[in-house]
């Protein structure tokens, strides 16, 4: 994770994406839409943006969600070759 502190430039021909905040929405699952009393809302949190490909966020990636208190760390999760390859020096 890149913190404030970072050393990290950003791309010349790119500005750094932008800090951004988002709402935390409810919703329900699919198979309780139709259930009265409803039961409580689920927590659900949209990313979407062109954005996520400036950061390495493409199509198709696995992503790892690592929950905290009060935050949540995103990252890409390794691809399948490079687990296998993890999984080999270990």
């Amino acid at each position: 994770m890149v913190g404030p502190d970072s050393t990290r430039s950003a791309s010349p021909s790119k500005p750094a994406p932008k800090e951004r905040y988002l709402k935390v929405r409810d919703t329900y699952y699919e198979y309780q839409s139709s259930q009265w009393p409803r039961p409580p809302a689920v927590p659900f949190v949209l990313l979407q943006g062109y954005w996520l490909n400036q950061v390495g966020f493409e199509v198709g990636k696995q992503i790892k969600v690592l929950p905290g208190a009060n935050h949540l760390v995103i990252t890409l999760a390794p691809d399948e070759s490079e687990g296998a390859e993890l999984e080999h020096r270990g």
